[in-house]
């Protein structure tokens, strides 16, 4: 056995790579049902909001909410599993979001750089002010592509607007993957 193996090399076990590519679906749909039920509590509060699908950007906000959530429940592998497996979290997370949404990857790595900059320039300090600056990405992104929509950038200014989104966000998806 152990000859075949240096000659095909190690099996990988297919019932956790299943598991976890299992996991990240589930979180895939859960941060996408929820962004799209967002919308409209947002709207009960902000109600300039109907700019958004009058403009025909409602799918667009919804992929970036749901960007938001993955990328902050992402921001917590490595809180709950070993590197090893938060690699392979993150490996099997980016292949069902880019299966949903082929801009999915691409949106991730910006929201990342985007919170890992705050953080490293200690904008972030507390759940607060992560709750904000995630609200902050999704409306900053919109506006930033689509830069034609001068009723936007009241929204990439709106703090208020930014928390409430922020939070339910992370009221949301905090502790996600202690079970």
């Amino acid at each position: 056995m152990k000859i075949l193996q240096k000659f095909f090399g190690k099996k990988k076990n297919e019932l956790e790579d299943k598991t976890k590519s299992f996991e990240a679906f589930k979180l895939i749909n859960v941060a996408n049902g929820l962004a799209v039920n967002y919308y409209m509590p947002l709207l009960h509060m902000f109600p300039t909001l109907t700019l958004i699908p009058d403009s025909g950007l409602l799918e667009d906000f919804d992929t970036l909410v749901t960007t938001a959530s993955i990328g902050f429940v992402m921001t917590q592998l490595e809180y709950s599993y070993d590197v090893k497996e938060t690699r392979e979290y993150i490996f099997a997370i980016n292949n069902e979001a880019t299966k949903w949404n082929p801009d999915c990857s691409k949106l991730i790595i910006q929201f990342g750089r985007y919170i890992n900059n705050l953080i490293s320039e200690n904008k972030i300090k507390d759940l607060d002010e992560l709750s904000e600056s995630l609200g902050a990405w999704v409306f900053i992104a919109l506006y930033d592509n689509n830069p034609h929509n001068i009723e936007l950038e009241e929204f990439a200014n709106s703090r208020e607007l930014f928390f409430v989104l922020g939070n339910m966000i992370t009221n949301n998806f905090s502790n996600y993957w202690n079970k």
